[in-house]
C-alpha cells in the first residue's frame, strides 16, 4: 500500500506534468496561427513548399517543419518568408479564427 506522503508527491508530479503540458500547449498556439497563415498564403499563391523556400532563401525540409508547427523559428525568418510570399510579417501571425 502507498504511503500518504508517496500518494502526495505523486499527485504533484502528475499535476506538474499537466500544468506543464497545458503552458506547452498554449505557447504551440501562436507557432500553430503562424503555420496556418505560411500554408494559405502559399497556397492563394499556388506555390509549393519547395518554391515558398527557394523565395524566402530557407531549406526546404525548414520551411516544411514550420508549416506543421514543430520550429520555433527565429523573427529573421519570418520576415524571410513574409518576403517570399509579398505579405507584411505581421499578417503572418495574425490569427483569423477570433
Amino acid at each position: 500500500m502507498m504511503s500518504s506522503l508517496a500518494f502526495q508527491n505523486r499527485s504533484l508530479h502528475a499535476l506538474t506534468i499537466n500544468r506543464l503540458g497545458m503552458a506547452k500547449a498554449k505557447l504551440g498556439l501562436l507557432r500553430q496561427v503562424l503555420a496556418d497563415n505560411i500554408r494559405r498564403f502559399r497556397h492563394e499563391l499556388g506555390i509549393s513548399q519547395e518554391e515558398l523556400a527557394h523565395r524566402a532563401k530557407i531549406h526546404r525540409t525548414y520551411m516544411s517543419s514550420i508549416e506543421r508547427a514543430q520550429r520555433n523559428i527565429a523573427i529573421d525568418n519570418i520576415e524571410k518568408i513574409a518576403n517570399g510570399l509579398g505579405v507584411k510579417p505581421h499578417q503572418l501571425l495574425m490569427d483569423g479564427r477570433r
